[in-house]
């Protein structure tokens, strides 16, 4: 099943958005690629429970797999409302490499 593998790639996907959200200029876009990932994250969310419904993933996978992509939501709302708090000014620096 093709839906299934985009199961198995919210990380990459995830990680693309926010690099490409993180090499902008400020906290606001920084803060749309953010939404972007979110949105994903929650497309599988919505593949999940087709995966369960037809019988494609077992419910133990469902529940992990559901668990690891709502933490990635939570973290990414966190990152969001700290962006908004912070909307001017570029995105934070500390974890940025040369």
């Amino acid at each position: 099943m093709a839906h299934f593998g985009r199961v198995e790639d919210i990380e990459a996907w995830k990680e693309t958005h926010i690099a490409e959200g993180y090499a902008r200029e400020t906290n606001i876009e920084f803060a749309r690629f953010l939404v972007i990932a979110r949105g994903s994250a929650s497309e599988v969310k919505t593949q999940l429970y087709i995966a369960l419904d037809i019988g494609y993933i077992e419910r133990e996978k469902f529940d992990e797999l559901y668990a690891r992509i709502d933490k990635i939501c939570r973290m990414l709302t966190g990152l969001m409302d700290y962006l908004k708090r912070n909307a001017t000014g570029k995105p934070p620096t500390a974890n940025r490499k040369p």
